[in-house]
């Protein structure tokens, strides 16, 4: 349904008090979701800019209906049945149908002409479609809403969906099988509300809890059935009247069930009283409570009191809510007349509220996708439970281009659905937007889903949906039956009570989201599983399978005695973290069922897990004693992680590793390789051999054919090699091209990011006329296509879009001809061999944005760049000095590669400044140089970007290192071979200048003539201007108060300044909390630095505070400064506080890094670094979590203010394993400003990741480049910016946290 009167943007979840905080959270989420499935579509979903043209030709270029043929054309008032395996059947054939809904008002409306459209396409958007144009469409099914005119029994005034019967008629008895939709939204039939001495009573009302969404009368009390029963037999009425037969009426749209009425609360009560019979004493031992009667149970005020409480009354909640279905199918089947009528309901999520999807549906006809169909996990959890019943999604979101029209169909039609319905056939035409300059745009970017408005999709985009069925009657025989033929080895163990559980606020620590997160690695390893629900367990559904994975920490009482018996039948367990070790309410159990005991928590400690032939980062769960039996079969430093167990036939495995998402594929084949579990098919990239970044993959065996449905879910086009294991001969469907295997028996599918591919294998013998018609490409000349494809991509993506951008006034080549010792015709080892630096370039060449000026070597005696290591014949060199810099610089860039044995630290540069100070930077393989020949395959967390390429696929990569000191000049850089048997090499180095903040000067002011004493400390130490205080001398509040010796003031030719010093507290340990104040006079100001520091890393932090927050004028002169230690003097031994320095700036910045201080909310871990602020997330960090930006002063605005955009650079940070290769992360923003009155107000806040802010759609994971991010003040203002004054705080807001916990650093903020 619509959210035409309730916002797609989401609300920020901030409230003093918890019930307000959770309905506020659970709107957000609901917004999100839908935006989300939105954008899974089309990341650029509000970036429309090549959408916001009207349609320029007059031209109908749909099919005319007679050219439409069986089996593309749907019969008229053909028989739809439902198989016994689930997909539905049109005159006894298999068929997937493509549909739409009419929502009830539209028909109204359809009538009245907007603009943007030819007349031509008149009958497409001013009226509603016949049998004949739903066929020209494409379109097998349709849907619609029904008036709500039994509300008129209760209200003579209220908000009357009525219909136009003639619009409605034309596609309602179209012939076509028809969906009814009851959407009980405000604006619905949710719009009846409670009126003192009015009927409906009071308790047919619901009274919301925190989990509500769309049910506004009760599921329990007789009155609020009455009402529900009302609205459906008056839909049911309604088409009765009509002479129209739906095969499926919708009971409920986006349902979420939380009543806490007083009728509840006794029938909850009762329950309880009945579960427990009748004795209190047991509700309290397995609650761990102390109530003194069953009614005291019914008067909690948050029902989060205790885990016991919580997980009842949800489970109350969807048992009432199931009830409500199993009371709604009834009705709805004696009104309408005939008992076979299909019955479903829309959820709004698979999990996480008090729907639940599994009980609900056993008393239904159908299983309906939540809004906008989910992912594959969701999909394997409907076929889970559909057993027979049909699978579809009510509302798909198709994007605006006629591929992501066709790929959102083809990817439901893989996953295993029935029937997508598109959302959303609409335009609003009485829009009051719609008369202003450019309405149709304004509406596009509000509501980026309504395909009839052509400014946000052009006509042609719905091509694709014929298109989508051309490609799926091509397959129709393999994938569009429910048994495919292949057999699934492996199952996936979900369970409802852990998904209760994490969401008690005061629950245990949980592995959030595990099996989900277990699912993604075997589908992205092609590993086919189906999911097993724990109230499957007891009729033996898990003996279908070799293996089951559990990850699940809570279980029924039932669940480890089931799971046991499974392994000892012949499965194999395997058993993640801390699976099965609670009970539903959180309590740990007497005993697991592997008999471990846990201990402290592991997660500090981290290294390498090696298990078969595999190895990776990985870190401990927890201390664990094993009994006997286990044996370990992987480890981390020499340290049992994984074991495994025999237990009778088959075998338990046990987990105790935790790694990154990309690792987990191969930790979880490496175990079910083990039992005998097999992929699907093998996948690599073609190029490069590595695996591939994310491929979803569905396989169909039928009458000796086979079908591959691949799609390639990578941020990036990937050059994809599959290698079936059947001799058969292949064709790609969608392209009409038969591909041959390359000699390494591979078939390669050039995929761009989010694009399908369909291959088909058929008998040789059936080959011809199978694929009669399609162009044959050897095997040789896919990889050569693929080769040259990926080839051109790079250098498309180098040219347009640079991982660098950086003014080229600022930049300056180094010259290198005179250091240059390596020959270019010397060998560079490979390994076992060598290979030849050769094919550099002349001259000054842009690499990836970065001009570096190649040595020509034939002009400097064949020499062509710095080498270090052993070259053979042309030289071993250990180090080379004095490469001449000779400027100030904010940045080096260093062009160079590895090679040989090159492992871990293998070089050093030494920057040496004109004070004689330097700056050692460690050379380190992966990190911040790359091996030569691995160009094409970087390591996942490198700081690299490929610099250069040449043919043989060898080349450099470009490291930017950032200067601590850009106001120091850089004499000289030496560099220094540290690992002898590597070879290391550099063929360019450009500076960039200082800029911006980068342009400044640094005063010292703790010279020569500074003093200092000490307050509430003994034995304080002061040596070269660095004060030194011992915790053990130390008071409460201990402070240092250095003089200076003479006064200091911001020079005349600085913008602004600050004053900035450094702390060191001991590698391991946290900066306390200190306040500094400049001179002790009465125009003092003391400033915290919470919020302020700078981590540099080894327990060392530097505070760098604007002379504004500490000054009462900012050019009043100063001579001494106080430090006072926050408390007591807790966390470390000793701190060393020093390097006291003015800052001065050229430039005024009011969004610098020091010009605010950080807070957080929900685990959120705020720090500051070069130039950057990072917004970082652990495992503590919870949903909704959230990151400010709070400035010292307020940012006053600039003119125009309504016109500008809020521009920042943004990058993936790390995860607990210190990965950096996680990008996609889901956040929203707002800021806080003062209007012209000096009140403060909050703008609307901007889901950034998916609305097409981000430079490339999304956060990349790409640790070397920053991507630019650029939100309009008119979104987040759509009332307008006039009387906006200053800016206070900006905030950030995670919202579905990334499976691996990595969070985002942003800097270079600005409004521009």
């Amino acid at each position: 349904m619509d959210f035409a009167t309730a916002r797609i943007r989401a609300v920020f979840f901030v409230a003093k008090r918890a019930k307000t905080r959770d309905n506020i959270q659970m709107r957000n989420i609901i917004r999100f979701a839908r935006f989300a499935a939105l954008a899974a579509v089309c990341p650029a979903a509000l970036a429309l800019e090549d959408y916001k043209k009207p349609v320029a030709e007059d031209a109908d270029f749909f099919p005319p209906f007679d050219s439409i043929k069986p089996p593309l054309l749907m019969p008229r008032d053909a028989k739809l049945e439902f198989s016994k395996e689930g997909h539905f059947l049109v005159d006894g054939e298999p068929r997937y149908m493509e549909g739409t809904i009419f929502y009830e008002g539209e028909s109204i409306s359809f009538g009245v002409p907007t603009y943007g459209y030819p007349p031509s396409l008149k009958w497409l958007y001013e009226t509603t479609q016949n049998y004949e144009d739903l066929q020209r469409l494409g379109f097998d099914t349709v849907g619609t809403g029904v008036p709500n005119d039994w509300m008129r029994k209760y209200r003579k005034r209220f908000i009357h969906m009525r219909i136009n019967d003639e619009a409605f008629l034309r596609y309602a008895k179209s012939g076509l099988p028809l969906y009814i939709d009851f959407t009980a939204s405000e604006w619905s039939h949710g719009g009846l509300k409670y009126a003192e001495g009015m009927p409906p009573a009071k308790e047919a009302f619901t009274v919301p809890g925190r989990s509500y969404h769309w049910m506004p009368y009760s599921a329990n009390a007789p009155e609020g059935r009455q009402l529900w029963r009302e609205m459906w037999e008056g839909g049911a009425e309604f088409l009765k009247k009509r002479g129209i037969k739906p095969f499926m009426y919708e009971l409920f749209n986006e349902p979420d069930y939380d009543d806490l009425s007083e009728y509840n609360r006794k029938l909850f009560a009762k329950k309880m009283k009945s579960k427990y019979g009748g004795k209190i004493s047991r509700l309290n031992a397995a609650w761990g409570a102390s109530y003194s009667n069953f009614d005291e149970i019914s008067g909690f005020k948050n029902y989060d009191e205790n885990a016991g409480l919580f997980v009842e009354w949800v489970k109350f909640m969807e048992d009432s809510f199931a009830g409500l279905c199993k009371f709604g199918a009834k009705v709805i089947r004696e009104a309408d007349g005939r008992p076979d009528v299909g019955v479903c309901f829309q959820p709004i999520f698979l999990d996480g509220n008090n729907v639940n999807i599994y009980k609900a549906d056993r008393h239904l006809d159908a299983v309906c996708s939540s809004t906008g169909g989910g992912d594959f996990f969701q999909a394997r959890f409907m076929r889970a439970i559909a057993d027979g019943k049909p699978i579809f999604d009510g509302e798909t979101y198709m994007g605006h281009t006629r591929e992501s029209f066709r790929n959102k169909i083809l990817e439901q039609y893989m996953r295993g659905y029935n029937a997508s319905y598109l959302f959303k056939w609409s335009r609003r035409p009485n829009d009051p937007a719609w008369k202003l300059e450019n309405g149709g745009v304004r509406l596009a970017e509000k509501f980026p889903y309504m395909v009839l408005n052509p400014y946000a999709a052009h006509p042609r985009a719905l091509l694709g949906l014929m298109d989508a069925k051309r490609a799926i009657f091509s397959v129709n025989g393999l994938f569009t039956p429910r048994d495919r033929g292949v057999k699934s080895d492996v199952a996936v163990l979900y369970s409802y009570p852990t998904n209760r559980l994490q969401r008690y606020p005061k629950a245990p620590p949980l592995q959030t989201d595990m099996e989900k997160k277990v699912a993604a690695a075997l589908e992205y390893s092609q590993v086919q599983y189906d999911i097993v629900l724990e109230e499957q367990l007891k009729s033996g559904r898990q003996n279908r399978y070799k293996a089951l994975v559990c990850a699940g920490a809570a279980s029924y009482k039932a669940t480890p005695r089931r799971l046991l018996e499974y392994a000892e039948g012949g499965g194999t367990l395997v058993l993640f973290f801390d699976a099965l070790t609670l009970d539903e309410y959180g309590k740990p159990l007497g005993e697991t069922i592997a008999g471990i005991e846990f201990g402290e928590d592991r997660s500090a400690v981290s290294g390498e897990l090696k298990i078969g032939g595999e190895s990776m980062r990985a870190f401990r769960f927890k201390s664990v004693k094993m009994p006997e039996g286990w044996t370990p079969i992987g480890e981390i430093g020499g340290e049992p992680a994984v074991w495994e167990k025999p237990a009778g036939k088959g075998k338990m495995v046990f987990v105790n590793a935790k790694v990154s998402v990309a690792d987990l594929r191969r930790l979880a084949f490496e175990i079910l390789r083990r039992s005998g579990v097999e992929k699907l098919c093998g996948v690599e990239n073609a190029i490069t051999g590595a695996p591939c970044g994310a491929v979803e993959m569905a396989k169909a065996r039928a009458g000796g054919k086979v079908g591959y449905f691949i799609f390639n879910r990578s941020l990036d086009a990937e050059a994809v090699a599959l290698a079936p294991k059947e001799d058969l001969v292949f064709a790609e469907i969608l392209s009409r091209k038969i591909i041959e295997r390359d000699a390494e028996g591979r078939i390669i599918l050039p995929l761009k990011s989010g694009e399908p591919a369909v291959l088909v294998g058929s008998p040789k013998g059936e080959a011809a006329r199978e694929f009669e018609g399609f162009k044959r490409v050897s095997g040789a000349d896919a990889a050569r296509g693929a080769a040259d494809w990926d080839r051109k991509l790079r250098e498309e993506k180098m040219k347009s879009a640079k991982a660098f951008d950086v003014p080229a006034a600022n930049l300056r080549t180094i010259p290198m001809r005179e250091f240059a010792n390596l020959d270019c015709s010397a060998d560079i080892p490979l390994g076992g061999s060598f290979g030849k630096l050769k094919s550099l370039p002349w001259s000054v060449e842009n690499c990836n944005g970065i001009p570096f000026d190649f040595i020509r070597p034939d002009h400097n005696k064949n020499l062509t760049a710095i080498g270090l290591g052993d070259f053979g014949a042309k030289g071993k060199f250990s180090e080379v000095r004095g490469v001449k810099i000779d400027s100030k610089a904010s940045a080096l860039y260093f062009l160079h590669a590895a090679a040989g044995d090159a492992e871990g630290e293998i070089a050093k540069y030494a920057v040496n400044y004109s004070d004689g100070s330097k700056a050692e930077i460690p050379i380190v393989m992966n990190r911040n140089v790359g091996a030569w020949d691995a160009v094409l395959n970087p390591d996942k967390n490198a700081e690299t970007v490929a610099g250069f390429i040449n043919p043989d696929n060898r080349g450099l990569y470009v490291w930017k290192w950032e200067n601590p000191f850009p106001h120091k000049l850089i004499e000289s850089v030496d560099a220094v071979l540290t690992r002898p048997s590597a070879a290391y090499f550099a063929a360019g180095i450009t500076a960039e200048s200082p800029s911006g903040d980068s342009d400044c000067d640094a005063v010292k002011l703790a010279g020569a003539g500074a003093s200092a004493r000490f307050i509430n400390c003994d034995a304080g130490k002061f040596e070269n201007g660095t004060a030194e205080m011992s915790a053990d001398k130390m008071k409460n509040h201990a402070r240092v108060i250095v003089d200076f010796g003479k006064k200091f003031s911001l020079p005349e030719n600085a913008a602004e300044g600050s004053l900035s010093f450094d702390i060191d507290v001991g590698a391991g340990n946290s900066a306390p909390e200190l306040y500094a104040a400049l001179d002790k006079t009465v125009d003092n100001i003391r400033r915290s630095t919470r919020g302020m520091l700078e981590d540099l890393g080894e327990g060392r932090y530097r505070a760098q505070i604007p002379l504004s927050a500490l000054l009462k004028g900012e050019r009043d002169s100063f001579e001494r400064v106080i430090v006072q230690v926050h408390g007591a003097p807790n966390g470390f031994e000793k701190i060393k506080i020093g390097n006291f320095a003015l800052v001065a700036y050229r430039s005024a910045n009011p969004f610098r890094n020091d010009a605010f201080e950080t807070s957080q909310w929900g685990g959120v871990k705020m720090s500051k670094g070069r130039g950057y602020v990072s917004f970082g997330l652990d495992n503590d960090s919870s949903k909704w979590c959230l990151g400010t930006l709070k400035f010292l002063r307020p940012v006053p605005v600039p003119e125009d203010f309504g016109k500008k955009s809020l521009v920042f650079e943004i990058n993936a940070g790390q995860d607990v394993l210190g990965n950096r290769n996680i990008g996609s992360q889901n956040f929203q923003m707002n800021f806080s400003y003062l209007d012209a009155k000096g009140e403060k107000a909050s703008a609307e806040n901007i889901v950034v990741s998916k609305g097409g802010f981000i430079s490339g759609g999304a956060v990349d994971g790409l640790p070397a480049t920053w991507q630019k991010v650029s939100i309009p003040v008119a979104r987040m203002m759509p009332k307008g910016a006039d009387g906006v004054s200053a800016i206070t705080s900006i905030a950030l807001q995670y919202m579905l946290l990334p499976a691996d916990r990595a969070g985002v650093q942003i800097r270079n903020i600005r409004f521009e």
